[in-house]
């Protein structure tokens, strides 16, 4: 048996300590994690469940112009009778933001990088949501001024507007305000306007980009329900295949795919496994389109090029 020097005793001892915080900060940071998704988990998917229903619904009551409540928000929040969808629309829009921000808010002191995978696409599809309604590069190749918020959100004004939606209960605990709360709030409070300019006439076939970015959100959303959620919140193929040709420009698709790759979010190699994302952008018909045409021009066979001479 070879025994060891002082010195060579110490840094064995140093390197076993080492190793063993290593692993006592990588357990509690990933016990950290999954406990925070846990308490979140519910919450989360019920807001994005929510907001699938209305803008499922949305597709087909589009020509109803429930959506149009002219430039008086004032009379939006005080009349009880009316405009009930525009008003649902909005709150559930900022429900599913309100807790989105929330995890984020806790989960910036929490070291994910060493995450199991499963807890890291978590974190990773709410990043994405919030990319999704804030970042102009989903525009990116169209004319679109990215000085103003027309057809997107600053990510203050974002948050902002959920941050007043926030109160306390008798017990001094933060609550999301209930819809006759948030029906008061309309017209009174400054940082809900964004929100509210962005939903107020929307419509599939205007000159403008935010059903875009709208359907693009709602894609990110009905691919974390099938990874995330329950089995009776799945949606069938066939609706998926139909919200994914509700997206009217080509450069948002390609710039969707590329950016939820960069986000990590779309396979990138074979050995990676097959998430529901994946699957939904490659029938967003802009995005198969661009595929197709660069696996032809790959196969494409090269022409023999005549002797010289």
């Amino acid at each position: 048996m070879t025994l060891l020097s002082p010195v060579g005793t110490y840094l064995l001892a140093k390197r076993q300590l080492r190793d063993k915080l290593k692993t006592e900060y990588e357990y509690e940071q990933r016990k950290k994690l999954r406990d925070l998704i846990g308490r979140y988990h519910g919450r989360i998917l019920q807001t994005v469940e929510e907001f699938n229903y209305r803008m499922l619904s949305l597709y087909r009551s589009e020509g109803a112009g429930w959506l149009d409540v002219g430039e008086d928000y004032d009379k939006v929040g005080s009349t009880p009778e009316r405009y009930y969808y525009f008003r649902t629309t909005v709150y559930r829009f900022l429900a599913l933001f309100a807790v989105v921000r929330e995890f984020e808010a806790e989960a910036l002191f929490i070291d994910s990088r060493i995450a199991d995978r499963t807890d890291f696409e978590f974190v990773k599809y709410l990043r994405a949501m919030v990319w999704v309604a804030t970042d102009t590069h989903l525009f990116e190749g169209l004319a679109y001024d990215t000085s103003t918020s027309k057809d997107h959100f600053f990510r203050d004004q974002l948050r902002r507007a959920c941050e007043c939606c926030w109160v306390q209960n008798e017990n001094e605990e933060n609550r999301f305000v209930s819809l006759d709360e948030f029906r008061a709030m309309i017209g009174k409070e400054q940082a809900l306007e964004s929100v509210l300019d962005y939903f107020n006439g929307l419509r599939s076939d205007e000159d403008r980009y935010r059903w875009d970015r709208l359907v693009s959100l709602h894609l990110i959303l009905l691919a974390f329900l099938d990874d995330f959620g329950y089995e009776f919140q799945r949606s069938p193929r066939e609706i998926v295949n139909r919200v994914a040709g509700m997206v009217r420009n080509p450069e948002v698709a390609r710039n969707l795919s590329f950016w939820l790759t960069k986000l990590g979010l779309v396979r990138q190699t074979r050995d990676e496994p097959q998430y529901m994302l994946t699957w939904i952008l490659h029938r967003v018909p802009q995005v198969r389109t661009v595929r197709e045409r660069h696996i032809r021009r790959v196969n494409k066979p090269l022409k023999k090029r005549s002797p010289k001479g």
